[in-house]
């Protein structure tokens, strides 16, 4: 990053922010260390005294040091029917406090919350600002006022990595008869402050160095300071709710959210009561059931109804065969309810960092809605949202965290489906014959299972061309092969993809002098290793394990001979486990096997160099060379 050397006063009373004077010159080192932005200050106060009328205040200075950081002072606001944009405006200085630009609200631009929805209550305004000199100061202010007090935002002091900030304050007033509840999350080590009286709460913030994003760290959720915020009485949509924990929030969602959108015409369920007349089980009900939601209704994005939070009408998914992953969950679940099967309609943090729903503080939280079929202590989790996967099969988006659950009894909090590193399983086999002139011809089959198969399923779906471009790309250091032909077997019930592929490339093998040498590991070397990091921070945190297995059995053409095999070699740690073998099995034949199995766990930050050796010595062993000498 540019270092930018400070010799001014941005005079902040000019900015109409406070009554302070502030020096960048001043700021301590640690604040522009790792920084591409600096927050100087931020006010934002909240008027919730009535959760039909809340009102939201902010006022924020930005430091913006280089164009990495052009995002960081967030000027847009959110609006639609039931959250009003009283004022936006935005300015920008200077180092030297001289106001080059001022923005009123007709300057901002007024587009759709999201591209991707097909319906969609809420917009957005915002600035699109290009600036012409680094660093710059933004000044950002409006006001909003909304009636669903159940979407007050926590205070997330830091807002992403390579932020710091200088002076945070948040006040919410409410009324004493409906206090605010809160939870502080990861504030250890930092200068913030909780105080409350009997009619307001204010947070406070100072001196915040920014993060640095390190690999394989643990989620945001997990190591940024912040706040969860929620009324324990609020509104959603002129709805009023009241929730003292999860079971309670279950409740009301069942009642207010999902109990007068629960009706199909008669014709769909005579057609689901046929549909599963001969079967016997209630998995075996449910298989087809959600195969009839798959073959019938397609996802789309819709973010309308109560915040965005109550799904369409299942006789609407029912007559137009489409809906978003609220509605088709829904949907899914009044087909079982017809059938009499019960079933969880679930709020769960849909992405791959795998967030959990806080367990204690039960409020609006949540990005995306699975279902959940229970059989005793086992639940069958199933994504309502994906035509093509199999029944019971959620992947990496949905997998291995706190979720809530609709129950007949309330929320309840429950993990989902967690998949063993042994469940992770690749496993190669490959029959190839080497020619004299370098040439390699393979047949290649290899069975993926647990979150691999995710990897690879959608191939069945793929033009020649793109499966083409695929190979090329997880082969990419095999210089020009060329895949003869190829099939698939995606064994939806097993939850097992199946590869087939016969390919040749003309110069693999590498000449020296007469010789050649041999890689052969071909199909599974481990490319990437993550960065060094001098003083590293955070956990070591491996989300998720794996094992591959290879097996591959050579023949080498007869006027070649194998000087010598290597030995076999085996690395075992707390990380897990890794092992090459090489076995002869005739004068022409031999055979090689990987076996490479990743645990899941979490280390300490002092952990991570020796897991960065791990791997580069993984990659290291997966490029071992054989002599291959002419007779």
């Amino acid at each position: 990053m540019r270092k930018f050397i400070f010799c001014l006063t941005i005079l902040i009373p000019l900015l109409g922010v406070s009554q302070e004077a502030v020096s960048l010159l001043s700021i301590s080192p640690e604040l522009t260390k790792h920084s591409n932005s600096i927050v100087l200050e931020e006010f934002i106060e909240v008027d919730a005294t009535d959760i039909r009328k809340m009102n939201i205040s902010t006022k924020r200075v930005v430091a913006v040091l280089n164009k990495m950081g052009i995002q960081d002072p967030r000027t847009f606001e959110f609006y639609n029917e039931n959250l009003k944009i009283r004022k936006i405006e935005a300015q920008v200085y200077d180092v030297m406090g001289n106001r080059k630009k001022r923005f009123k609200k007709r300057d901002f631009q007024d587009i759709s919350r999201s591209g991707g929805s097909m319906y969609l209550d809420s917009r957005m305004v915002y600035l699109d600002y290009t600036p012409t000199f680094y660093p710059y100061i933004m000044v950002f202010e409006s006001e909003v006022q909304t009636g669903d007090s159940g979407l007050l935002s926590d205070q997330w002091f830091l807002k992403g990595y390579a932020e710091s900030l200088l002076k945070s304050e948040m006040r919410i007033r409410f009324n004493p008869q409906n206090k605010i509840r809160y939870k502080p999350k990861n504030l250890e080590g930092y200068d913030i402050r909780i105080s409350e009286t009997p009619d307001e709460l204010i947070l406070t913030a100072k001196n915040i160095p920014a993060l640095k994003f390190e690999e394989y760290a643990p989620s945001k959720a997990e190591i940024f300071p912040h706040v969860l915020l929620a009324f324990k009485t609020f509104q959603l949509k002129n709805v009023v709710a009241t929730v003292d924990d999860w079971e309670s929030f279950g409740a009301w969602m069942n009642e207010t959210l999902l109990g007068d959108i629960n009706k199909v015409s008669p014709k769909t369920i005579e057609t689901i009561n046929r549909l599963i007349e001969n079967e016997k089980t209630n998995e075996a009900k449910a298989r087809k059931i959600y195969q009839y939601v798959q073959d019938k209704v397609r996802y789309v994005s819709i973010q309308i109804g109560i915040g965005g939070w109550k799904p369409m009408p299942a006789l609407e998914v029912d007559e137009l065969s489409y809906g978003d992953c609220k509605a088709l969950t829904n949907y899914t679940k009044v087909l079982l309810d017809a059938a009499g099967i019960p079933s969880y309609y679930t709020i769960v943090y849909g992405n791959e960092s795998r967030q959990d729903m806080d367990e204690d503080f039960a409020s609006i939280q949540g990005n995306h809605v699975i279902l959940g079929i229970p059989d005793g202590e086992e639940i069958t989790w199933l994504e309502c949202t994906r035509q093509d996967l199999p029944f019971g099969y959620i992947g990496s988006f949905t997998d291995d965290r706190n979720v809530v659950a609709l129950t007949p009894e309330g929320g309840k909090l429950i993990r989902t489906k967690t998949y063993s590193s042994l469940e992770n399983l690749q496993k190669t086999t490959a029959k190839v014959k080497l020619f004299l002139n370098g040439r390699l011809e393979a047949a290649f089959k290899s069975i993926s299972q647990g979150l691999q198969y995710e990897d690879k399923y959608f191939l069945t779906g793929w033009k020649e061309s793109e499966i083409d471009h695929f190979y090329k790309n997880r082969w990419n250091y095999i210089n020009g092969f060329l895949i003869e032909n190829y099939s698939f077997e995606n064994n939806r019930d097993e939850i097992s993809f199946t590869e087939h592929l016969n390919l040749v490339t003309q110069n693999y093998l590498s000449s020296v002098g007469r010789d050649f040498l041999l890689t052969p590991n071909i199909f599974n070397q481990l490319n990437y290793i993550p960065p060094n990091i001098k003083d590293r921070k955070q956990n070591l945190k491996i989300n998720r394990g794996f094992l591959d297995e290879d097996t591959i059995e050579y023949t080498i053409p007869s006027g070649l001979k194998i000087e010598t095999l290597p030995e076999s070699i085996q690395i075992e740690n707390k990380f897990g486990l890794y092992e090459i073998n090489f076995k002869k099995l005739s004068d022409r034949e031999f055979e090689f096997s990987r076996k490479f199995h990743l645990k899941k766990g979490e280390f300490p930050p002092e952990d991570y160099e020796t897991y960065r050796e791990f791997l580069k010595t993984i990659s290291r062993l997966d490029r071992t060379k054989i002599l291959l000498s002419r007779k």
